[in-house]
């Protein structure tokens, strides 16, 4: 677990960023072998907060072309598992 990645959603769980990017203000998670985008809330006030997104925007496309497959990802998360 990278700390640094670590990032808490509006409902404050808090879940390991495969990529932040935007400034910060975006991130990939991965959930259930799929990419989801989520963005920081600044609209609320709730800055420290990461929302769902109900859209991808180019820069977000562009990360995500660049990222593995979620299930390699995975895949590379069990062996480090079981090695440990």
């Amino acid at each position: 677990m990278n700390l640094e990645k670590m990032i808490t959603l509006d409902n404050n769980h808090t879940v390991e960023a495969v990529a932040i990017f935007n400034n910060g203000n975006s991130a990939f998670i991965l959930d259930d072998r799929c990419y989801v985008l989520v963005n920081r809330n600044l609209q609320s006030g709730r800055g420290d907060k990461f929302a769902f997104a109900y859209w991808i925007f180019p820069e977000a496309w562009e990360v995500l072309k660049g990222l593995p497959s979620p299930r390699d990802l995975q895949a590379a998360n069990f062996q480090s598992l079981k090695a440990d």
